[in-house]
């Protein structure tokens, strides 16, 4: 799933709980690396992570979650998470 319709059902989810104050944004990384051993390359190798981050004011407190997973099932467990976390700060 493409983070634009992750971030419809993260919308979605956050309203359907009556959510009034709440963000998400995503993160993006790539790396390189290359290993040289005796003026040659060794080893290469790359790598690219996506991430999303929510935030929310739940009862007057601030709650967040995080995942990489970009799937309906987890746009709900992260706006939930996010609700719960606010409970402890």
């Amino acid at each position: 799933m493409k983070y634009n319709e992750f971030k419809e059902l993260v919308t979605a989810a956050a309203k359907a709980r009556g959510l009034e104050a709440y963000e998400l944004y995503c993160t993006e990384s790539e790396e390189v690396a290359a290993e040289v051993l005796y003026h040659e390359i060794s080893s290469f190798s790359t790598a690219a992570h996506t991430g999303a981050s929510f935030r929310c004011i739940h009862e007057g407190k601030i709650g967040s979650a995080a995942t990489e997973l970009f799937t309906a099932q987890e746009a709900e467990r992260i706006v939930e998470a996010a609700m719960e976390n606010a409970y402890f700060t």
